[in-house]
């Protein structure tokens, strides 16, 4: 993530969008900017990979239940296509929502305020949290063939 914003911050300066009418101003605090926001959503797609991978029973079910999350990230784009998401301000603290909404309004050039970014980071850690606190559940606990439910140590953990 961090070179994709390194590498597009240096060809937005060598390209010449002002004789297109069009002004961009990537700089560093903007990538900063965009790196706070972005990063816990980062940690929130691999949580709920791990999360959903506990349900599959062979690596081919996990694909499948993978390329649903593609949905989620495709999700904020078409929604504000039809509907305009980047000024709600009760959208922020909405994880993929929020990070979407303020990552447009960083490239617009508006600065979101410390409490939105903070807001929405901890929105979305908390959700990291969760999704890899379930998982760790889903783990431990497992149905044996009897249908009882018992706690198992990781390190005691065979495969059938």
């Amino acid at each position: 993530m961090a070179a994709t914003l390194a590498v597009t911050a240096y060809v937005m300066t060598r390209l010449s969008l002002e004789d297109l009418g069009i002004s961009n101003h990537l700089g560093v605090p903007e990538c900063v900017l965009l790196g706070l926001t972005l990063v816990p959503i980062g940690l929130l797609a691999p949580a709920m990979q791990i999360y959903l991978a506990c349900f599959a029973k062979s690596f081919k079910e996990a694909q499948s239940y993978m390329s649903f999350l593609i949905i989620g990230g495709v999700l904020p784009g078409t929604i504000a296509t039809f509907y305009p998401i980047g000024d709600k301000v009760w959208l922020k603290p909405i994880p993929i929502l929020g990070q979407y909404a303020m990552s447009i309004d960083i490239l617009g050039g508006k600065v979101p305020s410390a409490w939105l970014l903070t807001g929405s980071a901890i929105a979305a850690l908390g959700l990291v949290g969760l999704f890899l606190w379930l998982a760790g559940a889903l783990v431990r606990f497992r149905k044996d063939h009897s249908g009882t439910v018992r706690m198992e140590k990781l390190s005691n953990y065979q495969p059938r």
